[in-house]
């Protein structure tokens, strides 16, 4: 991908997207189909303890915002390392997360507890918060990343109106899960 380097220099750059989404893939196939993508290898749970450890004091709305930051950032380098930090290549790392009635909303473990999300979210609003980390050779000094040099920025989309999942009606969880769920 040719990228703009602020000094009308155009840079052949290979985008690497750390992770295997299928909603991942389709949304950076918006803005290029040249790029590979490569799963991240890190410990998602370790991560967020981190976080809410050290912002336990915080309102849940602010540690669903550090934990989208900590786990693309932690994506992000993970798969920078695993690639042996090529001079030419970006990597995309990113997360999301729902916070729902003061907590935050994991994966579902299975069917039936995808079910129950969706049926809690169909209630209530919530917030949607999405965490992006870019990393390539720049964010580097001395062989260390930073974390202001890799720094993931986080977005919420707290309007009701445009996160909520309304109108579910009483089989309707169960039958969008039959359509998405892998």
């Amino acid at each position: 991908m040719l990228l703009y380097n602020g000094y009308a220099k155009i840079t052949l750059v290979n985008i690497v997207l750390a992770s295997t989404s299928p909603r991942r893939r389709k949304l950076i196939k918006k803005i290029t189909e040249e790029y590979t993508a490569s799963s991240a290898d890190i410990d998602e749970k370790a991560v967020e303890d981190a976080v809410f450890l050290s912002h336990r004091e915080d309102s849940m709305p602010h540690i669903a915002e550090m934990t989208v930051r900590a786990l693309s950032r932690a994506k992000a380098l993970a798969v920078f390392d695993a690639i042996g930090r090529p001079e030419d290549t970006l990597v995309i790392g990113a997360d999301t997360v729902v916070c729902l009635s003061g907590e935050i909303l994991g994966k579902p473990k299975d069917r039936e507890d995808a079910v129950r999300m969706l049926r809690a979210q169909s209630k209530e609003p919530q917030q949607v918060f999405t965490g992006v980390t870019l990393i390539g050779k720049g964010c580097f000094e001395n062989g260390s990343c930073p974390a202001g040099r890799a720094q993931g920025c986080a977005c919420c989309c707290g309007d009701p109106d445009r996160c909520g999942v309304s109108g579910l009606a009483s089989d309707g969880p169960s039958q969008h899960i039959q359509t998405v769920w892998r």
